[in-house]
């Protein structure tokens, strides 16, 4: 019973730090996360990229959805909704100051110099997270032509990124087959 106890403990407080402490949201969190859930053997790095793949191609927040799995994997469903609550309330406590805050806030000197920093370490945070992730990307021919496709689908003719990542899908699946 204590031992199932510290792994709920362990689900909640772990993925409360990680949506307390960790600004940007989706890539820029990756880091972050894995620090987290590595330095309690939760997931290794290629474990790691694949949820990082199935939480990407998922409705929802990838940090939630990288909660979740975790939890499922590591405590069952009880794991699984204490860790997306824990990933779940700092940023709805946030969201929940910031809207009751608004009027002040918009005025506010401090708001936009804290922004004018945060724009920025938000943009290298990402860039940081996509580095992070592609070190398990194979470079072999496929993986690179569906990088190459997907850059060109996106910024060239703006395709939905719902339709690029089940199209990728497919043509993954199709090529290792």
């Amino acid at each position: 019973m204590i031992q199932m106890m510290s792994k709920y403990w362990l689900m909640f407080s772990l993925f409360f730090k990680i949506g307390a402490f960790s600004f940007g949201g989706g890539l820029a969190m990756l880091p972050a996360i894995y620090q987290s859930v590595a330095s309690y053997n939760l997931v290794n790095m290629a474990e790691f990229t694949n949820l990082v793949a199935i939480s990407q191609a998922t409705p929802g927040a990838m940090v939630i959805n990288a909660a979740t799995y975790i939890g499922m994997e590591y405590a069952g469903f009880m794991g699984a909704l204490l860790a997306t609550l824990g990933a779940s309330i700092p940023s709805a406590g946030i969201v929940l100051l910031v809207f009751s805050l608004s009027g002040k806030i918009k005025k506010s000197r401090w708001i936009d110099m804290f922004l004018k920093g945060v724009r920025p370490a938000t943009v290298g945070l990402i860039a940081v997270g996509a580095v992070f992730v592609s070190r398990e990307v194979s470079l072999e021919i496929v993986p690179i032509a569906i990088f190459f496709i997907t850059m060109l689908l996106s910024i060239k003719f703006k395709v939905n990124p719902v339709i690029i990542t089940f199209l990728m899908m497919i043509i993954g699946a199709i090529a290792c087959v």
